[in-house]
């Protein structure tokens, strides 16, 4: 986005699944909290207010466009201060796409202790720290707002629920690019390539994937640039 930080979800998360029976949507659910777990972040019970929002749907273009059309604070149509999304060309992408799985992250800019600073989400403020900014910092940082996901469940079916959960898990925990090439790179992200492809299908997050989550969720938050946070994963 135009802050040019990485963003990360900051301390807890709360996954909602929808459109599956109970026991998968429940397993989903414990797989995405492990794997959150694993990079020091807890996940709320019964009951939290839902920042990772999964639907699993037949219809999930037709249903990416309802959220879009019905649902618009939810997807950070509008600007507003504080709040930032890619924009409404790759939001455009979000609703065309014909992926199996496709996500839309909303982010929030806080201060580098994680005050909000502006934005209409509750215990928004004006930010007041003692810290000033330099040149290998900045006064404020990208945390995950929300994410939305769609599934495509005619696309995913044969897919086993591990993977498949992983798969979420991943993408739920990152801000990645959809259009990313991983030909060649060990990661849960060519569960579908490698199906219909032919190749070897992963069956669980590898070990590139929990080294990758394990750097970004590590980097500098309050980086000058994402450059930054990058060299930081690279390096870790």
């Amino acid at each position: 986005s135009g802050e040019q930080q990485m963003a990360r979800w900051d301390r807890k998360v709360c996954p909602l699944i929808a459109g599956l029976p109970a026991r998968q949507m429940q397993y989903m659910a414990d797989r995405i909290a492990q794997r959150a777990h694993q990079v020091g972040l807890e996940a709320e019970g019964p009951g939290c207010r839902a920042n990772i929002l999964i639907f699993v749907t037949p219809d999930a273009s037709v249903f990416a466009q309802g959220i879009v059309d019905e649902y618009r604070t939810l997807v950070a149509y509008y600007s507003t201060n504080g709040i930032s999304t890619l924009g409404r060309g790759p939001l455009e992408d979000f609703t065309n796409t014909t992926a199996p799985v496709r996500w839309w992250h909303v982010n929030q800019t806080v201060s580098g202790d994680g005050q909000s600073v502006g934005g209409d989400t509750p215990g928004t403020q004006v930010m007041r720290t003692s810290q000033a900014p330099s040149r290998v910092r900045r006064m404020t940082r990208q945390d995950f707002l929300r994410v939305l996901i769609v599934v495509d469940a005619r696309q995913a079916n044969g897919i086993t629920f591990q993977a498949l959960s992983d798969y979420l898990a991943m993408v739920s925990l990152a801000q990645l690019d959809p259009e990313g090439e991983t030909t060649g790179t060990p990661t849960i992200l060519n569960l579908f390539s490698a199906r219909d492809s032919g190749g070897a299908i992963p069956t669980a997050m590898t070990e590139w994937d929990e080294a990758y989550l394990d750097g970004l969720y590590n980097a500098r938050r309050t980086a000058p640039t994402d450059l930054w946070q990058r060299r930081d994963i690279a390096a870790r």
